[in-house]
């Protein structure tokens, strides 16, 4: 089974992405799951959708955060996803 990927919206300069980031890092000592860094400032159409609306988490197609990620809030959405029978690694 693939492990739980979230792709992560970023854009250089970005303190509040520096922060998210930092948050995931510390969620993924405890659960098993990809951060898949996305630099919208290489792709126009990206930048188009976010601008500075940054960074914002993605896991399976649905937006899960965005701006600053609540370390206890993604703590439960990763348990939820391990309750559902999918384990995140």
């Amino acid at each position: 089974m693939d492990p739980v990927q979230i792709r992560f919206y970023t854009r250089r300069g970005c303190h509040l992405c520096k922060k998210a980031l930092t948050v995931l890092q510390e969620l993924q000592k405890e659960f098993k799951f990809r951060v898949r860094l996305v630099d919208i400032d290489g792709s126009p159409h990206l930048l188009g959708v976010y601008g500075q609306d940054v960074p914002v988490g993605e896991m399976e197609g649905r937006e899960i955060f965005r701006h600053r990620v609540d370390k206890h809030a993604m703590r439960e959405i990763l348990r939820g996803r391990l309750r559902k029978g999918r384990p995140a690694q």
